[in-house]
């Protein structure tokens, strides 16, 4: 599993999507609710926030986050190992 932080994050008219960068890089990695072990979570990410998750190659988006877990509401030091 790959570590990182959520540093955009949209959820406004009927549109719920984000963004994390890897903590040991600066890459890109889409995210929704479907890549979510808990979709439910969606609605409590925070900008910050610590995740743990896969990666699966995305036509649209590049890379797309898969079974992503909330880890914390601390932010990762982009570079630092978790």
């Amino acid at each position: 599993m790959t570590r990182g932080s959520v540093f955009r994050l949209v959820n406004t008219h009927g549109s719920s999507w984000g963004r994390i960068r890897p903590s040991r890089d600066d890459r890109v990695v889409f995210f929704n609710a479907g890549s979510l072990v808990n979709p439910a979570e969606f609605a409590s990410i925070e900008m910050d926030q610590v995740v743990d998750f896969e990666e699966l190659p995305d036509p649209v988006n590049g890379t797309r986050a898969t079974q992503m877990i909330l880890v914390s509401r601390e932010s990762v030091a982009v570079g630092a190992a978790p």
